[in-house]
């Protein structure tokens, strides 16, 4: 940097570079999708991993329809989320 004041600088940081594009990667939902189908389970409790029931039970149930996937159920009992496999 070629003599900056960084003191005087109120809504920005100074960098060296720009930080590289990150590797797209499946969203997490995918993820639990994909492990479930892969799994041949009929039932299954989907971890919380920190986030909401409700968010949970929500976007899974998107993420199926989206990639029409009629054949799993997301269930919602008891503040869980469960995902059943139909016939």
């Amino acid at each position: 940097m070629s003599g900056e004041k960084k003191e005087n600088l109120r809504f920005l940081v100074p960098v060296e570079r720009i930080p590289g594009k990150r590797k797209g990667r499946e969203p997490i939902y995918d993820e639990i999708i994909k492990e479930f189908v892969e799994s041949n389970l009929k039932y299954a409790e989907v971890k919380l991993m920190g986030k909401a029931p409700s968010t949970i039970n929500q976007v899974l149930r998107k993420r199926l329809k989206e990639k029409k996937i009629d054949n799993i159920k997301v269930r919602y009992r008891n503040k869980k989320v469960y995902l059943e496999r139909l016939e």
